[in-house]
């Protein structure tokens, strides 16, 4: 015949520290709940160790781990007591930090959840649908209020000099715009074809210096208009360096024809109009 299967029995050692370690417990349980004191002192901690060792198979238990239970004791006490402080600050007490972030990711796909969803989250998060519907309404709240702010822009820094902005002219570019023909004093210049919408600017502003220096410059290139005679006199003396060179054409023009004119005429171009000499 085989033998059939056993089943396998732990260490002797194994559960003489079980039966210490539960034993240990129940005394130190006891002792808190009496006294609710979870700092004994050194005396109080050796006396609750003499009742432990006063049980069959507990006479290895040791201060240490006396001390040490009560040590873990204190930690689980204080981390409750934060998280409880926390909620009673709250304005919603029944939402921890873990249920709020559940409840951000349940709000994230349902802004605006009716009764009946609020009642079935607080049924799975351990919540009071009080405490949800608070939530919900300042989380729309701040979500209203960021969408309605202002965006702010620095300023523009102004500048603080006492002197007024002043543009440098080119006295060049004075010069060269007053030698052009079509800018001639006498004659208009032609209007350019203008096909896209005129744009409105503010002309820049000058110092008075400035402007006084320009005017002087520009006054020096611009040649006034040629007065027309009106005597004889005058006549003669305004013609008189161009006779020569008439005359000189005049005989080249005989040479050439072998033939005088039978009269002579004289024209002769002025900035305004054609005088003719007969």
């Amino acid at each position: 015949m085989s033998a059939g299967p056993s089943n396998p029995t732990p260490a002797p050692g194994r559960q003489q520290r079980t039966r210490i370690k539960a034993a240990g417990v129940a005394v130190m349980e006891a002792y808190l709940e009496r006294s609710q004191n979870y700092n004994p002192s050194r005396e109080e901690r050796k006396i609750i160790l003499h009742e432990i060792q006063a049980i069959p198979g507990c006479e290895s238990f040791d201060l240490p781990r006396v001390s040490n239970w009560f040590k873990r004791r204190r930690d689980i006490k204080e981390r409750r007591n934060s998280q409880t402080q926390a909620q009673n600050n709250s304005p919603y007490p029944s939402l921890t930090k873990e249920t709020i972030k559940y409840l951000t990711t349940l709000a994230q796909g349902q802004s605006s959840p009716s009764l009946n969803v609020i009642q079935t989250w607080a049924k799975l998060l351990h919540a009071n649908v009080e405490d949800i519907e608070a939530w919900l309404i300042e989380q729309q709240q701040d979500a209203m209020a960021r969408s309605r702010s202002p965006v702010y822009h620095l300023p523009t820094p102004v500048s603080t000099s006492p002197e007024p902005p002043s543009q440098q002219w080119d006295i060049s570019s004075i010069n060269a715009h007053k030698i052009d023909p079509l800018h001639s004093p006498v004659i208009p210049a032609p209007m350019p074809n203008i096909t896209s919408t005129p744009t409105h600017t503010r002309p820049p502003t000058f110092s008075s210096s400035h402007l006084l220096e320009a005017i002087t410059e520009a006054s020096k290139t611009v040649q006034n208009p040629t007065k027309l005679p009106t005597t004889s006199e005058e006549f003669e003396k305004m013609f008189e360096p161009y006779l020569g060179r008439i005359e000189t054409i005049i005989q080249r023009n005989q040479q050439y024809l072998q033939t005088p004119p039978p009269c002579l005429c004289v024209f002769i171009l002025t900035d305004s109009q054609v005088l003719t000499l007969l």
